[in-house]
C-alpha cells in the first residue's frame, strides 16, 4: 500500500487528501445538523407542555364529601374521597363575612367592600388528609403539576357553620395530673400539618411544618405569648375539636377564638371584660405579652389566635417546653396603654370596626416616650446648654479683661478650671435620674401584676 501511494503523483495524493477532508467535514456538518434538530423538538415538546392545561376541579373528576356541622361540634370536614392521579391537590380557605360586618362596612363607606382581586395560586395549600372548617367560608379547589395550576378553581360555599360560644366560665386555668397524664401523646405522628411548640420560658409559639421526609423541622410562623404557672411543664397533646369564636375564662373575663389543648389550658386571645364586645380588651394585659402574665392558658394576639383557631385541625399535635429553640425569634406586640381612645381594641383584630384600622400611627408612639424619658443621657445636652457659661467667655470680650492680661488671665485657666463646673455634668446627677430609668420596666409592676393574675 505504501508503495502504491508513494507511486501517485503529487496531484493525485492532493485530490485524496480533499477527499477525506470532504467526508469529514459532512460527517461534522451531519451531527451538528441531527443535534439541533433534537433541540428544536426539545423546545417544542416544553412549550407543547406549559400549553397543556391543568384539569380543573369538577365533580365528575373528584369525589368531595362534607360533613355535618352538627356532627362534628360545629365544625364541617371536607374529604376528597377520589382525585385524579397524577396531579396533587390544592385548597384555600376563604372566610366569608358576617352580616353585621358587612353593614359596619356599609355605614363606613369601608373600601374592602370592593371586590376582591384573583387569589394568587401561591397563597394555595396542598390538600394532605382533609380540610377542616371552623366558620363559614369558602373553599376553592385546583389541580397542581409541576408547578402550574388549574386555570378556575371549584368552590365550595359553607354558610350553615354555628361558631360555638362559651358562656359558662372555666373553674380554674390549670390540668390535674391526670388530665394530663391522660391526654399525654405516647407516640408522636406526622398526620397534621402543622407542629406546635410553646416556649413557656421565653413565652413564644412557634409553627412548624413538615420537611420532604415528613418531619416537622421547618418553621413558618412564631407568635409572642403569655404564659402563666399553671401552665403544662413538659409533654404533647393533641387540640381538641371544639373551637369557641367567644369564650368565658377564669376570673370573670373572656376571650377570642379559643381552642382548647388539654384540661382547663386554651389558646386564646388576650382577655375582654365583656363577653362579646371587641371593645373592653385589657389593654394592660396586653402591654404583657411577651411575659409571664397568665394563669394558665396561652394567651395570643388577636390575629395569631384567629391564626390557630383557622389553621390548627383537631389533633395538630402541642408541645411544651422551657427550652425549645425559638429560630424566627420573639416578635413583639404594640404597647397600647399610652392610646386612650385607641387601647379597648387589639390592633391585630381584623374587624371592621376596630378604630385602629382608620389610625396611622407613628411607629410605637407611647413606648419611645417613656425610653426618652429614660434618656435623661440626652438632657446632658441642656447641660451643654450650660455652655452659655462660656457667655462668660463674651465677659472675656470687655479688653478690661485685658487689664489682667498679665497672669490673672492665667488666671482665667483656673476659669477652665471652671471646666470641672463641667463637673456639674456629675450633676447631671440626672443620671441618678436614671435611676428611675429602672423604674421604667414596668416589668417589675408586672411581676406584681402576676401575683394577682395567679389569685385570680
Amino acid at each position: 500500500m505504501r508503495e502504491k501511494l508513494a507511486n501517485l503523483s503529487i496531484s493525485t495524493k492532493i485530490i485524496l487528501i480533499l477527499l477525506i477532508i470532504t467526508v469529514i467535514m459532512a460527517g461534522t456538518l451531519g451531527i451538528a445538523f441531527a443535534t439541533h434538530t433534537d433541540f428544536k423538538k426539545l423546545i417544542k415538546s416544553e412549550e407543547t407542555a406549559k400549553a397543556i392545561s391543568i384539569p380543573n376541579v369538577t365533580k365528575e373528576n373528584t369525589e368531595i364529601e362534607i360533613s355535618n356541622a352538627e356532627e362534628n361540634e360545629g365544625s364541617v370536614i371536607i374529604t376528597a374521597k377520589s382525585k385524579l392521579e397524577n396531579y396533587k391537590l390544592y385548597y384555600y380557605i376563604e372566610p366569608i363575612k358576617s352580616e353585621e360586618d358587612l353593614l359596619l362596612e356599609q355605614s363606613q363607606n369601608i373600601e374592602s367592600l370592593k371586590p376582591e382581586g384573583k387569589i394568587e395560586d401561591k397563597n394555595y395549600t396542598v390538600y394532605e388528609n382533609n380540610i377542616e372548617i371552623f366558620s363559614n367560608a369558602k373553599v376553592y379547589l385546583k389541580y397542581e403539576s409541576q408547578g402550574k395550576y388549574s386555570d378556575n378553581a371549584y368552590i365550595i360555599e359553607l354558610n350553615n357553620i354555628t361558631e360555638l360560644i362559651g358562656n359558662e366560665a372555666l373553674e380554674n386555668e390549670m390540668a390535674t395530673e391526670e388530665e394530663l397524664e391522660e391526654a399525654r401523646v405516647k407516640e408522636k405522628d406526622n398526620s397534621a400539618k402543622y407542629y406546635v411548640i410553646v416556649n413557656y420560658s421565653s413565652n413564644v409559639v412557634t409553627v412548624y411544618e413538615k420537611d420532604a421526609e415528613g418531619n416537622y423541622t421547618v418553621p413558618v410562623k412564631a407568635m409572642v405569648c403569655s404564659t402563666g404557672s399553671a401552665t403544662p411543664r413538659g409533654g404533647v397533646y393533641k387540640l381538641k375539636r371544639s373551637r369557641y369564636r367567644w369564650r368565658a375564662l377564669f376570673g370573670n373575663v373572656y376571650g377570642q377564638y379559643a381552642v382548647p389543648i388539654v384540661g382547663n389550658i386554651l389558646f386564646h386571645s388576650v382577655p375582654y371584660t365583656t363577653n362579646g364586645d371587641p371593645s373592653s380588651l385589657e389593654y394592660w394585659e396586653y402591654d404583657k405579652l411577651g411575659t409571664t402574665a397568665s394563669a394558665g392558658c396561652i394567651r395570643l394576639t388577636v390575629a395569631d389566635a384567629i391564626w390557630i383557631y383557622s389553621n390548627c385541625g383537631t389533633g395538630t399535635q402541642v408541645e411544651f417546653s422551657a427550652s425549645a429553640a425559638n429560630p424566627l425569634g420573639k416578635p413583639s406586640a404594640r404597647k397600647i396603654s399610652g392610646y386612650t381612645d385607641l387601647r379597648g381594641y387589639d390592633p391585630t383584630d381584623p374587624i371592621s370596626s376596630n378604630p385602629w384600622n382608620n389610625v396611622i400611627i407613628e411607629e410605637p408612639k407611647d413606648t419611645p416616650a417613656p425610653s426618652e424619658s429614660t434618656q435623661p443621657t440626652q438632657s446632658v445636652e441642656p447641660s451643654q446648654t450650660t455652655t452659655p457659661s462660656q457667655s462668660p467667655e463674651p465677659t472675656t470680650d470687655p479688653n478690661p479683661t485685658q487689664t489682667t492680661n498679665p497672669d490673672p488671665t492665667q488666671s482665667t485657666e483656673p476659669s477652665q478650671t471652671t471646666t470641672p463646673s463641667q463637673s456639674p455634668d456629675p450633676t447631671t446627677d440626672p443620671n441618678p435620674s436614671e435611676t428611675p430609668s429602672p423604674t421604667t420596666p414596668v416589668n417589675p409592676g408586672e411581676g406584681d401584676s402576676e401575683g394577682n393574675l395567679e389569685n385570680e
